[in-house]
């Protein structure tokens, strides 16, 4: 099958030619006779843009200041391939295909004990700057955690990631990337790191995202261990017991004997300062991220 590399006008650049039967599975993701591919194109429905002309149209507004606007660049619409533009601001892929941050994923399943996905080919898209796409197994087939899921799998997995210094950036919708069985399905952004910031953060992205994405599972998660939920601020003491449950000093995260004061401490000075999405790429874009997080905190509190 030969897929089409759009340029920056919409016209045929370039083709790359997978020797496979491939189906749509989600995202970025095809499946084919024995293997998944990753990178390998999309149907074209839009990206983020933070400034855009004339020649894209507006879709819907995502209120994130590092993500601008979801919007539709005219000349690849009815389109399906590789495009030769961003798809987030801050991210290095181009629209269906993987840039070469997605490359930590060849080191980490071999490193990260608690992968679901195992790495058969890196091919580089040679008409594209540092474009790449996948053939992989995934051992999970791309079944992502829910209802009928262990919950206390997914303690073991956050447990696992703790001791042995794995990290989620904190502002990462972690929970989709967590499988049934309560390994993680996308390793590329997963990072080592010792810093107690790092473990606060990846505490705080299952949490948060499992609230959202599955309430009912959130709150039997926290059940597990005597914990509840009645604020958005239990976010930030969650992670903070769960720490402690761990075994993790936690000495500098209750320096304060008001609420409040722990409350902003803690997401000043630990949660902000972890490693976030726009870290994973451009750090500097990371710092600004990071700026603008507090900015917005100081102008709520003060």
């Amino acid at each position: 099958m030969f897929i089409s590399i759009y340029d920056e006008c919409g016209k045929i650049h370039d083709k790359i030619n997978i020797k496979d039967d491939i189906e749509y599975v989600n995202g970025r993701v095809y499946k084919g006779k024995k293997h998944y591919y990753k990178g390998i194109g999309i149907d074209y429905s839009g990206h983020y843009l933070l400034d855009y002309d004339e020649n894209y149209r507006f879709i819907e507004s995502t209120d994130i200041f590092y993500l601008g606007d979801l919007v539709s660049k005219k000349c690849f619409e009815k389109k399906y391939g590789i495009f030769k533009e961003k798809y987030q601001p801050h991210l290095s892929d181009y629209i269906g295909t993987c840039g070469a941050k997605e490359l930590s994923l060849i080191e980490n399943t071999l490193e990260f004990e608690k992968s679901s996905v195992e790495i058969i080919n890196c091919v580089k898209i040679d008409s594209l700057d540092n474009q790449y796409y996948f053939e992989l197994i995934y051992h999970c087939n791309r079944k992502q955690f829910n209802n009928n899921s262990d919950i206390f799998l997914l303690w073991d997995l956050l447990e696992y990631m703790i001791k042995n210094n794995w990290n989620f950036p904190w502002d990462k919708c972690s929970i989709t990337d967590i499988t049934h069985d309560s390994r993680v399905s996308d390793v590329a952004d997963i990072f080592s790191s010792s810093r107690l910031e790092d473990k606060f953060g990846t505490i705080y992205s299952v949490l948060y995202s499992l609230c959202h994405y599955n309430y009912g599972k959130y709150e039997d998660f926290l059940k597990v261990k005597n914990l509840n939920h009645k604020h958005h601020s239990d976010f930030i003491f969650n992670t903070v017991k769960i720490l402690e449950i761990m075994n993790i000093n936690i000495d500098s995260l209750s320096k304060h004997k008001n609420k409040q004061q722990n409350y902003i401490y803690n997401v000043y000075n630990i949660l902000f300062e972890g490693k976030n999405c726009a870290d994973c790429v451009l750090p500097d874009y990371g710092n600004f991220v990071r700026q603008q997080y507090k900015k917005n905190l100081i102008n709520k509190f003060g």
